[in-house]
């Protein structure tokens, strides 16, 4: 068996060493290239922004809508002029009601111009209450007013100005977009302690994707109010 020398071991040795050991120039440029990544990440953090929203339960209902009730006696309904959906006159007939104590006609006229909707199905000979809610007659001006209801925690960000985008519970954000609005008031609170903040729609009944969902007597949904930009990194350390 072949005998090795000392001075072979040794030379084997240090040849293992130097293949086995990364040189040092790709040690120093890893490390300036991770140090710049890592700066490039931090700047970008900080350039980068993200809107800063306060979000709240909101509700978009008519600036007017009229209510009409029937007389002060049981009646029932002998005529309906109108279906839901119709825009009167003010004057127009809406209903014929007949009193069941004495057969007195009493005939429902729209007090002002607008769009009718019914409280409820209204069958022919259908009894009527006292005083009950039947019809209500939206203006025609097509205007909206929105009410967001939010928590104190962050409303002393909100200011007049400020934009508002409404997603509405029955008509999908995916499918029908955001309306948006612009807010009127600074917050205040009502008799219960909670948080109202007053908004006006900026594109009417338009939603960020340029459908018009019929509102009808109004909908609700979920504002988010946009207070401001907040860079990702002051978001990762606040």
């Amino acid at each position: 068996m072949p005998q090795t020398s000392s001075s072979e071991i040794t030379v084997n040795y240090e040849v293992n060493e130097i293949l086995g050991a990364t040189p040092g120039f790709f040690v120093r440029t890893g490390n300036f290239l991770l140090l710049g990544l890592v700066a490039i990440a931090m700047a970008l953090s900080a350039i980068i922004t993200y809107p800063d929203v306060i979000t709240g339960a909101v509700s978009v209902n008519p600036y007017r809508v009229v209510q009409l009730k029937s007389p002060p006696a049981e009646t029932t309904i002998a005529a309906i002029q109108v279906k839901e959906g119709d825009t009167v006159a003010a004057g127009d007939q809406l209903l014929t009601l007949t009193d069941m104590n004495n057969g007195t006609m009493h005939v429902l006229c729209a007090p002002t111009a607008g769009v009718v909707f019914f409280q409820r199905m209204l069958p022919l000979n259908d009894l009527v209450e006292p005083g009950a809610l039947l019809l209500y007659i939206q203006d025609l001006s097509g205007r909206y007013k929105v009410k967001i209801r939010t928590s104190h925690y962050g409303s002393g960000k909100i200011h007049k100005g400020q934009k508002v985008y409404i997603s509405l519970d029955k008509f999908p954000r995916d499918e029908f977009g955001e309306l948006t609005a612009r807010v009127i008031s600074n917050p205040f609170s009502d008799s219960l302690g909670v948080v109202l903040v007053d908004a006006v729609l900026t594109k009417d009944i338009a939603t960020t994707y340029g459908r018009h969902p019929d509102l009808g007597l109004g909908a609700a949904g979920t504002a988010s109010i946009v207070t401001g930009r907040k860079s990702f990194f002051s978001r990762l350390f606040p």
